[in-house]
């Protein structure tokens, strides 16, 4: 699914532009509940956790993989322009995952496995 426009051209407000910026967005959904990722609300504010709701066309499901030099991707929300990351660079289970401006930190670099 390509970018929207709009939706692209507000995430370059947010987003460095020394990173490469993916070309195509996608859906994150859950195998075992058939749900997808998304922000509380479609919420803009950093430190919004993110959850699991049913599918409904809003832009605040739609996320861009962008790799970084060392292996990992920054998952960006193309509604918010935020990343993923995990609050307080926590390392216990169960840490809670929020949106949070791009800082470049270890605790937004994800790894993609197959």
């Amino acid at each position: 699914m390509p970018i929207p426009p709009s939706i692209l051209c507000e995430v370059h407000r947010f987003w460095p532009t020394f990173l490469p910026f993916s070309k195509a967005a996608y859906l994150v959904i859950a195998d075992h509940s058939g749900l997808c990722l998304d922000i509380v609300t479609g919420s803009m504010d950093s430190a919004e956790a993110v959850q699991k709701t049913p599918l409904n066309g809003g832009s605040s499901h739609l996320w861009a993989f962008v790799p970084d030099k060392k292996g990992f991707n920054f998952i960006v929300n193309l509604c918010s322009g935020r990343v993923l990351d995990v609050m307080g660079s926590s390392l216990e289970n169960y840490a809670t995952v929020q949106q949070h401006p791009f800082d470049g930190r270890d605790s937004q670099r994800w790894q993609l496995l197959t």
